[in-house]
């Protein structure tokens, strides 16, 4: 009986030890993405579509094609952990290049290289290159 007893506090005191734990940080996830911003152009299939915070607006992003270049995380991991806020990423970058991308006509296909820091109260979107891309849809879509 006592051996049951003293069996059952060290599994309580182990449950709650690890409950204890700190939240771990997640990492950044390196993508590269082929997207519109703004309006969603005709006859164009599109993977994922977030809206993007930055200074008190919202921009409409239109995923054609995403890469994660580093990490084992999955596209359709990334959009299932981002989908049910209505803002899916608040975004951060240097001058220059987010001035390239809110500049960007709506309908022109942008290639970005960005970082993905996801964890339980925040969501950022940290470009690193905006360019424009060609014309053409990906291959595939």
């Amino acid at each position: 009986m006592k051996k049951a007893l003293l069996a059952c506090l060290v599994v309580l005191l182990t449950v709650q030890f690890a409950q204890a734990e700190p939240v771990r940080k997640a990492l950044p996830v390196h993508v590269r993405m082929l997207t519109y911003l703004g309006e969603k152009p005709p006859d164009v299939r599109i993977d994922f579509s977030w809206v993007v915070g930055f200074e008190k607006k919202w921009y409409q992003l239109h995923i054609a094609k995403l890469v994660v270049l580093t990490g084992r995380t999955m596209p359709l991991a990334i959009d299932a952990a981002v989908r049910p806020y209505r803002v899916q990423f608040q975004l951060i970058a240097e001058k220059s290049a987010v001035q390239q991308f809110v500049e960007t006509p709506p309908g022109q296909l942008m290639q970005v290289s960005a970082s993905l820091l996801i964890d339980g109260t925040s969501r950022f979107l940290v470009l690193n290159r905006v360019t424009p891309a060609p014309t053409t849809t990906p291959a595939g879509h």
